[in-house]
């Protein structure tokens, strides 16, 4: 009997852009006789959603595999794929594998071959957990997992980045700035290209008439850019009795990026049109920074199916859905409270929105701890949380840390032999914060053998100032040893150059130190490091 199994793929993604190379790979996944296949991978073009030129919807036959893969961070992906291919603009990519409705107590997964370029790792643990431990997955052929458990892959990378000063530009248009054209539904095409290092896809933005159609827009791939088209839908024409203005921005992948924009109007024919009523308005968002970007703010006509995200200045615009009097509005962002609202009308009207912080709810802040002098094991850093979350890194110096409330954090960064570092964050989403911890001076150490401390308190024992010495040497610092009773006058030690003065007295127990030694290391301290010869 053939068995029926789902394999959901989750995908999240980590880190600062960085240009990458690509790659793609088959996953071979096994329950009971039949087998599935799913591709994965990488590329600079591609977005962390659903791109048209690099990932494949899935198509499930009845008896077979299904996959699908749930984007729940960008709008407008699909909900089924068989190819997921991510951006390779971030240092890691996390993908999820997951097993639902399979008759067999274990799914076997193997894969084909990881790039060399980049540090790949398998792990498996619960649903919805995070992996005890990572494993190279050079190092393995394949790994089980049940359907309460879910495998992932992690892929690491870091190349360096191209830099240029020149932007993209638009090499095409049609129609051309102030053309006229027949039909107030008229394809849009544009061609933007960057001929040193390419156009990133996912700054790609496109506003047609003061609406923002970026999420309609098709984007295929052509020789040093995209080729971008758009074509409105019946129920939102453009309009015939004004210009309609076309605005289109993009950024290169250079670092730091190089951003343009450009425009045209054009006009629509006098003639029958299909022109519809609108609801339009703005997203305000209360109590946020000062800096922060109205954009980005969604806003759906439920009735509708229709949608808008917000520019710059918060504004969004949508079509009345005609065939009902009653409109079902709903606006969100991360981090903030929904908002929803029902209005009556089947003409133009207005309707702005204010959004609220959310003060419920707990995110993860996670990212990527380096070394300064370069060491590639990263393992044992220890990243704390407001002194009660905390995670150690492994090898690979990747940290998650869950449970993180909304609001001010501080975060301490702490490894043996670097400098430790803490930093305040604020958290109202999923946060990656990368951090870069600075190899930590040796100390300078004289060890003052003061009061014939090199004999030993009994036959067979070491010095105390041997015992000293040692154990600055464990912890990586320099010291000098001082010949028993040392003039510490100006023409013997300056004390100065020393981080610090170990004296040894040589006594033992209950014996108290000598006044001389006393008063000698505070003579020394309040001279700026040397000692009176009157105290010789």
């Amino acid at each position: 009997m053939k068995h029926i199994v789902v394999i959901l793929l989750f995908g999240s993604f980590l880190g600062v852009p960085l240009l990458g190379q690509s790659f793609t790979t088959a996953l071979h996944l096994y329950s009971g006789a039949s087998t599935s296949d799913v591709t994965i991978g990488i590329d600079p073009s591609a977005t962390n959603g659903f791109d048209l030129s690099f990932d494949m919807p899935a198509f499930p036959l009845p008896m077979f595999y299904a996959y699908s893969f749930n984007e729940f961070d960008t709008t407008g992906a699909l909900s089924q794929l068989s190819t997921d291919i991510r951006s390779a603009l971030d240092t890691i990519q996390v993908w999820k594998i997951r097993a639902a409705n399979a008759t067999t107590a274990t799914i076997t997964m193997s894969w084909g071959v990881f790039p060399s370029f980049g540090e790949t790792y398998v792990g498996v643990c619960p649903m919805g957990g995070e992996p005890d431990s990572w494993e190279p997955i050079s190092t393995v052929s394949s790994v089980e997992f049940s359907l309460s458990e879910e495998t992932q892959i992690k892929f690491i990378h870091e190349v360096e980045m191209p830099s240029d000063s020149f932007p993209p530009y638009v090499s095409y248009w049609d129609p051309e700035d102030g053309d006229t054209v027949d039909s107030d539904t008229a394809t849009i095409t544009i061609d933007i290209v960057d001929d040193s290092t390419g156009v990133d896809s996912a700054s790609i933005h496109l506003i047609v008439d003061t609406l923002d159609v970026s999420l309609f827009a098709v984007k295929v791939p052509i020789p040093h850019g995209y080729r971008l088209t758009y074509t409105p839908f019946f129920l939102l024409p453009y309009p015939t009795d004004r210009p309609v203005r076309v605005v289109v921005s993009a950024c290169d992948l250079s670092y730091p990026a190089n951003c343009f924009s450009d425009s045209i109007h054009f006009y629509v024919a006098e003639g029958e049109t299909t022109g519809t009523p609108t609801i339009s308005g703005h997203v305000y968002l209360v109590d946020a920074p000062p800096e922060t970007s109205l954009a980005g703010s969604m806003v759906m006509n439920i009735t509708g199916f229709t949608a808008d995200t917000t520019d710059i200045d918060g504004f969004y615009k949508l079509p009345v859905a005609m065939f009902s009097p009653e409109q079902s509005l709903f606006a969100f962002r991360a981090g903030y409270m929904p908002a929803e609202t029902t209005v009556v009308t089947l003409h133009d009207t207005t309707v702005d929105f204010y959004l609220g912080r959310s003060t419920t709810g707990t995110y993860t802040v996670s990212g990527v701890v380096t070394l300064s002098d370069g060491s590639l094991d990263r393992s044992d850093v220890i990243v704390s949380i407001d002194s009660s979350l905390s995670d150690t890194t492994g090898e690979d110096g990747f940290y998650s840390i869950s449970g993180v409330g909304i609001g001010s954090h501080e975060v301490s960064v702490e490894k043996m032999f670097y400098i430790p570092i803490s930093r305040t964050i604020t958290v109202y989403t999923d946060t990656v914060i990368n951090f870069t911890l600075e190899r930590a001076t040796p100390a300078q150490v004289l060890i003052y053998d003061f009061d014939d401390g090199d004999t030993p308190c009994d036959s067979g024992r070491t010095g105390a100032e041997r015992a000293i010495a040692i154990a600055l040497s464990s912890l990586d610092h320099s010291y000098e040893i001082t010949p028993q009773n040392a003039s510490l006058t100006a023409s013997g030690y300056d004390l100065s150059v020393y981080d610090a003065v170990i004296v040894v007295t040589g006594t033992q127990g209950g014996e108290q130190t000598s006044d001389t030694t006393t008063t000698l290391m505070e003579a020394a301290h309040l001279s700026g490091g040397r000692c009176s010869p009157a105290l010789e």
